[in-house]
């Protein structure tokens, strides 16, 4: 059973991007059952997935907005590391959804993050609420990284509640499914796997050469089937060395 979300509490051109995306991603999973819901708050998707048999979901995704440090509409809605605090009522804690998570997913399942830079590393928040997102070709997007991230605090939660999920997630602002630059969570790890670099190899710095050969044949579906578990890493480095 895979089972979708996408946000619907937004203007109405970005509400057809979020549900574009997840259409898509239904089509595309052939002969898999999977079952879409719309949310406008976080209390929203904690009380469908409750509904689930415990152990019975291997994927959950979400298309929605996000920032390094929540998932929904950053500060107003959705879910947040930050304590409670600092957040409005509307908002639930990243620990919320991963309690959920870890009770019905299966071991070695996958959460696939559609929502701009889930898995950048908060340090560069203060650029990010400023408009100045750093290039997307800086290290901290291409090179294995995004330690404190929203993707990588969900994925250490669930971990340490006792199951084991992979969580795949962006790492800069844009597209819902279409960016090239993603990065992987999984266990207890607090860094995350860049896909360029498991394509690649670590230490693989990225000349113009490849930027221009990642953004014409990574960039756009293929980023996104293996975002959200539609191919593995081998199939990306098949396509590339076509």
């Amino acid at each position: 059973m895979r089972v979708g979300f996408y946000l619907v509490k937004d203007r109405p051109r970005r509400v057809r991007t979020f549900m574009r995306a997840a259409r898509w991603w239904r089509q595309q999973c052939y002969g898999d059952e999977v079952r879409m819901f719309a949310f406008a708050e976080g209390q929203d998707v904690l009380a469908v997935l409750e509904d689930f048999p415990d152990d019975s979901l291997e994927q959950v995704a979400f298309f929605c907005h996000g920032i390094s440090y929540a998932l929904g509409r950053p500060g107003r809605l959705g879910f947040d590391v930050r304590p409670k605090r600092y957040s409005p009522p509307e908002i639930c804690a990243h620990t919320e959804l991963a309690e959920v998570l870890a009770r019905k997913m299966k071991q070695g399942g996958l959460v696939s993050l559609c929502a701009c830079l889930c898995s950048r590393s908060p340090r560069w928040r203060i650029r990010q609420l400023f408009g100045r997102i750093l290039d997307p070709w800086s290290p901290q997007s291409y090179k294995d990284g995004g330690d404190a991230s929203f993707s990588s605090r969900l994925c250490r939660t669930i971990d340490r509640i006792g199951k084991r999920v992979q969580v795949r997630g962006h790492v800069a602002a844009g597209h819902t499914i279409n960016l090239a630059l993603l990065r992987q969570h999984e266990g207890d790890e607090a860094v995350g796997r860049a896909l360029f670099q498991m394509v690649h190899g670590t230490g693989t710095k990225p000349t113009l050469r490849l930027r221009r050969q990642w953004n014409r044949i990574v960039r756009g579906r293929l980023a996104a089937r293996w975002l959200l578990g539609l191919c593995e890493v081998d199939d990306v480095r098949r396509t590339l060395q076509r």
